[in-house]
This record gives C-alpha cells, sequence and structure tokens, in this order.
C-alpha cells in the first residue's frame, strides 16, 4: 500500500471516531423529598444514616406509640405494623360514608402476610373507602389483589399481562400452604419464573 493512501485511510478512520463516540444519557432520579420517597401505593421515610427503619406513612400520620419501638424490623414485620395501624380509623375517617374495617378484617389481613412464603415479594396494603383491606402486587407480568372483608371473608383476584383472570372467593387461611402462593403468586414476577 502506498504511504499516501495509507495516510488518508488512517486519517478518514480516526475522523469517524468522534462520530461514533457514546453519548451522555441524562437519567432521571428518583421522586425524593423531604426524606420521603414516594411511591405509586405507598410513601416511605427513607432510612437515615444512623440506622432508623424506613416507616411507612400510616405510622406518621397515626400516631401509633405501642409499635414504634425504633428497633429494625424485616419487611414481614413493616407491613403488620402498617395493616394493625388500620384500627385507629373509626366510621367517616374519609367522608360521612367510609366504614372503618373491622378487627376480623385486619386479623385476617395479618394472618395472611404471616403465610406469604420466603422469597416471594410482599404486597403493599391499601384500605377502601368501605372498610375492606386490601393486599397488592403490581409484579413485572401481572397484578394481585387480595381483599379482606369487614366479616373476615377473603378473596383473591390476579390478572396476567396476556390477559388471563384468576378469581377465588370465600378462601380459607387455614387451607392456605406455601404452594398456593407459589401457584398464584409466583408466576406474576419475572425473577420468580426465571428462578
Amino acid at each position: 500500500m502506498e504511504p499516501l493512501s495509507a495516510f488518508i485511510i488512517a486519517g478518514v478512520m480516526l475522523a469517524a471516531a468522534p462520530a461514533t463516540k457514546r453519548q451522555e444519557m441524562d437519567y432521571a432520579k428518583p421522586v425524593s423529598k423531604n426524606q420521603h420517597c414516594v411511591d405509586n401505593g405507598t410513601e416511605y421515610i427513607l432510612p437515615t444514616i444512623s440506622g432508623d427503619i424506613a416507616y411507612p406513612n400510616t405510622l406518621g400520620i397515626i400516631k401509633f406509640d405501642k409499635f414504634n419501638t425504633g428497633i429494625a424490623v424485616n419487611s414481614r414485620e413493616l407491613l403488620k405494623r402498617e395493616v394493625s395501624a388500620y384500627v385507629r380509623y373509626k366510621d367517616g375517617w374519609n367522608g360521612s360514608e367510609t366504614l372503618a374495617p373491622t378487627s376480623l378484617a385486619i386479623d385476617a389481613a395479618n394472618s395472611f402476610v404471616e403465610l406469604i412464603p420466603a422469597r416471594l415479594p410482599f404486597p403493599r396494603p391499601m384500605l377502601s373507602a368501605n372498610g375492606e383491606i386490601g393486599l397488592y402486587w403490581v409484579l413485572s407480568d401481572g397484578y394481585a389483589e387480595v381483599s379482606f372483608e369487614l366479616d373476615g371473608n377473603v378473596s383473591f383476584f390476579s390478572r396476567t399481562r396476556a390477559g388471563k383472570e384468576d378469581f377465588q372467593d370465600n378462601i380459607s387461611l387455614d387451607s392456605l400452604g406455601s404452594d398456593w402462593f407459589w401457584s398464584v403468586i409466583g408466576p406474576l414476577d419475572i425473577v420468580q419464573i426465571a428462578a
């Protein structure tokens, strides 16, 4: 190859290098405000360097001294604390027509939380205007919800991204084992499917 041709080819190759340089991306940062992390269903206080735990927002709104021990607890216990905090709501808590949850519904929800097997993601709690407590999962391959009615009746609903639905009513908590959880929640979580 002639020296002049080699020089021109090298020049063209080097000139093209800046055009293929990887562009810097400006990624959106998580929403964080006043030491709070806002998520779709629940607002959690962020942990601090001193080792404080991330309490669900309802524990900050409802003064719940009985459980505010200040020691670190696991996710299951935090979920049970938030559900237990619903005992402070009275009829009319969000308008004249709203009902408070019953102790039957609270106990059923906490018993259900105790049954969730390890390695499955924990649901988020919610309270409806009719006093019904709900626990719901928004997972990579679908949505699931367990409802605890005022009389303690338990029902389950799920829907996959493909549109397959599952509904179960009058569920007995005594009959639920880890196989039930893996069969109804496991297929909705892509991490569990991959495992």
